[in-house]
């Protein structure tokens, strides 16, 4: 109950921000949208833009694109395709924006997806990602921001972790943005098994005393 009351404390902060502006650290102007999911509210995405594995000349698919902020990181760390999906209109429509913007709208595309629905059954990534919404709450499905961070019983991402095995090219990574000090680990590993799935730690950091992780998706 205690993680739901932050969470919700924190959507509303965001509503109250209305449209707003940051600059990354390594330079990327973005605008963030009223009603989509803002990384100035928790650090996380810059840890997970900064961690990911991008090969150069790579192709990346992140789901749960927000303003889009990974997925250009992507962009400028090499990669030549970058899809960025999101189940909000609006955040689709704010990575666009943000891609035109930093130059970067030949490299990074963006779709309306309700995790993989958009996504053609031959497209293969190097690397697929999702900050998912790791609350395990109630939420209002219509509710774009509620969306961006609450799953009731890992529902939504037991649907990745059964999909992203489908969409992964040989020797690619399929991870997770995780922090125990807000997810349910003991329910995300259930899903994962339920999926024919293991998960592993790629990568931690420690963030305003919670750790965050990546973690990696193995099909054994």
């Amino acid at each position: 109950m205690q993680r739901q009351t932050l969470f919700r404390e924190m959507l509303r902060e965001i509503r109250e921000a209305g449209r707003h502006s940051l600059t990354t650290s390594d330079g990327l102007k973005l605008v963030v949208y009223p009603d989509v999911y803002s990384p100035t509210m928790i650090g996380e995405p810059a840890f997970y833009a900064e961690a990911l594995p991008v090969p150069r000349g790579g192709t990346v698919l992140e789901i749960g694109c927000g303003a889009g902020l990974i997925a250009l990181a992507a962009a400028k760390k090499g990669a030549t395709k970058v899809l960025a999906t999101d189940i909000s209109p609006a955040a689709v429509a704010n990575c666009k924006v943000n891609a035109a913007s930093c130059g970067l709208a030949e490299i990074v595309t963006a779709r309306v997806s309700d995790v993989f629905s958009a996504v053609a059954a031959d497209e293969r990534f190097d690397v697929i990602f999702w900050n998912f919404p790791s609350v395990d709450a109630s939420r209002d499905e219509y509710d774009p921001l509620e969306c961006a961070v609450f799953d009731p019983e890992y529902r939504i991402i037991a649907r990745y972790l059964r999909g992203a095995r489908a969409h992964l090219s040989p020797g690619g990574h399929a991870l997770l943005g995780f922090s125990d000090t807000v997810g349910n680990r003991a329910l995300l590993d259930q899903r994962a098994a339920e999926a024919g799935a293991a998960l592993s730690v790629y990568q931690t950091r420690e963030y305003s005393a919670r750790v965050l992780a990546i973690l990696e998706i193995t099909y054994p």
